[in-house]
């Protein structure tokens, strides 16, 4: 499962679906997302919500609004069976991370997305 969402009901989402057994890689943004700071527990910043919802995630940051970065996600797209993105639909499309997208890479694949 690749998991683009932010904040906290996408990442909880992926969490649960983690311990379920999921192989979760969370694709966030360089500089790491904003919920990674969101209730600061630990020396470096890093929150309660972050360290709660990203356990067991595999990550990787990237500048998802570079051209080259459709390249290196297409890589685990092409082997995920599920996506979860709870950002904007302009926003998702704009990044190549729209169902459409997703679908021209992985035809099954699932997307979880607002709407």
């Amino acid at each position: 499962m690749l998991d683009f969402s932010r904040y906290v009901a996408g990442p909880y989402c992926a969490a649960l679906l983690d311990f379920l057994g999921a192989n979760i890689i969370r694709i966030e943004k360089i500089g790491a997302s904003e919920d990674r700071y969101i209730a600061p527990v630990a020396a470096s910043g890093e929150g309660g919500v972050c360290l709660q919802t990203a356990c067991n995630k595999r990550s990787i940051c990237i500048d998802l609004g570079a051209v080259e970065a459709r390249d290196v996600v297409a890589t685990p797209v092409a082997s995920a069976d599920v996506g979860a993105a709870n950002l904007p639909t302009q926003w998702l499309q704009r990044h190549g991370l729209d169902y459409a997208s997703l679908c021209a890479i992985r035809p099954d694949i699932t997307l979880a997305e607002p709407e």
